[in-house]
């Protein structure tokens, strides 16, 4: 009925309300105290959004557990992709970040097919409780995990860490890194004496050329992650049991789609891997979009 409708829908979306206070929160922590710890803090939100979530008992829990867990997973989507972009060389750049979301897009194929497994038990309690559960095992993975992965150079080279910046180069280059360093040493100069633009405040309401830059692209960045929901990925990801259902397709049927829909959207990303670097960023944005309108 009208009301389990909207109870679902309340439940998916709280969960995408708390993602976006994650980030917000995480952008500024990650500045301040480093990313490494800006993801434990995001591991920390989503293990006791995770924990209330299956444990959950009416709609009200359920919704204040999935909106903890938005925050939590909000934190590390925010930081995580940092990461590799601010560790890794130039020339894999494009590649590193497209195997991080080859590996995201990989984890939810798995959380489905988990889903799917799980629902065949008769214990229907059970089917739900158990993925929610199961998710604890991967926060904490992460959370432990992030700490044996270095700093990002970045940020090391802001708080004034320099040796340690220069340490964290030599580990994950094999050529010179004083070049490099000297870059990075060059724009953390430049973006400490302009710091009072780099805030959210100061991006939406510039009052200097340097701000209108940045708020462009801050904008830019914004507008392309939403079109990109605008074209129907998150309604197939989230309802695609529906949709198929809605299309003609029996319930277990529609489930299978879904289940291979999840798998074939995770290695659609393999062509990202090979042709970011390789014809850059702009080339590849139509291709996929191309790619994805005939797979949908």
């Amino acid at each position: 009925n009208s009301r389990n409708v909207a109870a679902l829908g309340g439940i998916v979306s709280v969960y995408y309300g708390g993602t976006l206070i994650g980030a917000l929160i995480a952008g500024s922590l990650a500045d301040r105290m480093g990313r490494i710890k800006a993801v434990v803090f995001g591991c920390l939100w989503a293990l006791l959004g995770a924990v209330l979530q299956a444990s959950a008992y009416n709609i009200t829990w359920m919704c204040f557990g999935r909106v903890i867990s938005g925050v939590g997973v909000g934190a590390i989507d925010c930081v995580v992709p940092v990461c590799p972009a601010e560790v890794s060389s130039h020339s894999a750049r494009g590649a590193f970040l497209a195997i991080e979301f080859f590996m995201n897009i990989g984890g939810l194929a798995l959380a489905y097919w988990i889903e799917y497994f799980a629902y065949l038990d008769p214990n229907h309690e059970m089917a739900w409780r158990t993925p929610l559960a199961l998710q604890i095992i991967f926060i904490l993975v992460i959370g432990v995990g992030i700490n044996f992965f270095p700093e990002s150079p970045r940020w090391l080279m802001k708080m004034g860490r320099e040796e340690e910046a220069r340490n964290v180069l030599k580990a994950t280059r094999d050529a010179d890194v004083e070049y490099e360093l000297r870059g990075i040493k060059k724009v953390v100069k430049y973006e400490l004496e302009t710091s009072g633009a780099n805030h959210y405040v100061a991006m939406l309401f510039p009052k200097d050329k340097y701000s209108r830059q940045l708020r462009w692209r801050v904008v830019l960045a914004v507008w392309l992650q939403i079109m990109q929901e605008l074209v129907g990925i998150g309604v197939i990801t989230v309802y695609a049991v529906d949709l198929f259902q809605d299309a003609g397709f029996e319930e277990q049927m529609s489930k299978l789609l879904a289940g291979f829909n999840n798998i074939s959207y995770m290695f659609s990303v393999i062509f990202a891997v090979i042709t970011l670097d390789r014809y850059g960023r702009r080339c590849n944005t139509p291709l996929q979009d191309s790619d994805f309108q005939t797979t949908s």
